[in-house]
């Protein structure tokens, strides 16, 4: 038998890239890279998958079924340090978006209780008890959803009210719950809050442009392991994201924008409500009634993507309002947020 001669013998291939995401109106970059084949125009092979919630996208990278995934910053800085969760150690060079969020109530709670200084709280303890409280959701407890509703009933001053309660449900079950009575109102990203407007079961008190304009969203976050083993594939995956990125927000772009995400599973039967907060008006009590919120998704500048101190502080921030930390717990210094691979990937993008 005769030996192939070194040259002659087959490199082999390495696997796909796993990409996780959550089908949101900011999961956008992922697939416009995907859909316009901006993966492949740089020599990548990336396997997109879908999952139905943040949970499922910290499981699945804990447990090495995941390379990378799009993910809420402070779920990233949890996973790596361990905090509700198997421990798994992250890299996180690009910020996905800023802003898109926010804060429908049901119809049963009137906006005429805010009007008027400690309406809220009055509704509440006439309305509400320790045993029948205040059911309030968002996606997660490390996420900027919570940390946005923890700021919002703290304005309210009806923060740790006995009265309340905070849970985490998916996304995409948002709009059931409340229209099943399971819970009275929620924090998460769009299009969840336009679908509970125009099906007519809650109104917008709130969002992310009111509460804390230009908060740092979604991030990619890789597995460390990944980011070592195969770090010219992450470089490249972080420069098509970040094209991805500026893709998105050309105001142009937004019709071709919507007409991909009404392909993409979950989000393919939300008629109107789809391209609502896109369009930049955001409808609040009814589908007549919109605010003018120009920059209630933001997709892509330099401050924006970059994962810098100011963008990591208010990631940490995230955290330890998430409750999972224990009394005088500190979250240890960590190498998880990587300017230096965000600076090279914006040096090559073209300019706008």
């Amino acid at each position: 038998m005769v030996t192939p001669n070194r040259e002659e013998q087959t490199v082999p291939q390495r696997p796909p890239i796993r990409l996780g995401y959550v089908p949101l109106i900011d999961c956008a970059p992922i697939v416009v890279a995907r859909e316009k084949n901006l993966f492949a125009a740089r020599g990548l092979e990336v396997e997109t998958h879908q999952q139905p919630g943040w949970a499922t996208i910290r499981e699945k990278l804990v447990h090495a079924e995941l390379d990378a995934a799009q993910c809420l910053g402070p779920l990233a800085l949890a996973i790596h340090h361990g905090i509700g969760t198997l421990s798994k150690e992250m890299v996180v060079p690009l910020v996905l978006s800023a802003n898109g969020n926010g804060l429908t109530l049901s119809n049963k709670i009137p906006r005429e209780v805010f009007t008027q200084p400690g309406g809220f709280l009055s509704f509440l303890e006439s309305h509400y008890s320790k045993e029948k409280p205040l059911t309030l959701a968002s996606v997660h407890p490390c996420s900027s959803h919570h940390a946005l509703l923890q700021l919002w009933l703290k304005q309210n001053k009806i923060s740790n009210h006995p009265f309340l309660e905070l849970i985490s449900v998916p996304p995409e079950t948002m709009v059931r719950n409340l229209r099943h009575g399971h819970i009275d109102g929620f924090c998460v990203g769009e299009p969840w809050n336009s679908v509970a407007i125009t099906s007519e079961i809650g109104w917008c008190a709130s969002n992310s442009v009111e509460l804390s304009n230009g908060h740092p969203e979604k991030v990619l976050c890789t597995t460390l392991t990944f980011a070592q083993d195969r770090s010219k594939e992450l470089q490249k995956l972080t420069e098509t994201l970040l094209e991805a990125c500026q893709f998105c927000q050309n105001k142009a772009n937004h019709p071709e924008i919507i007409s991909l995400l009404q392909k993409e599973p979950g989000l393919d039967q939300l008629g109107e409500a789809l391209p609502n907060s896109l369009s930049g008006g955001l409808s609040t009590e009814t589908t007549s009634k919109s605010e003018n919120y120009l920059d209630f998704h933001l997709f892509y500048h330099p401050e924006v993507n970059a994962p810098s101190s100011r963008t990591a502080s208010w990631l940490r921030d995230g955290v330890r309002l998430s409750g999972l930390l224990s009394k005088g717990q500190q979250l240890a210094k960590d190498n998880i947020f990587r300017m230096d691979l965000f600076e090279e990937a914006h040096q090559q993008l073209s300019p706008c």
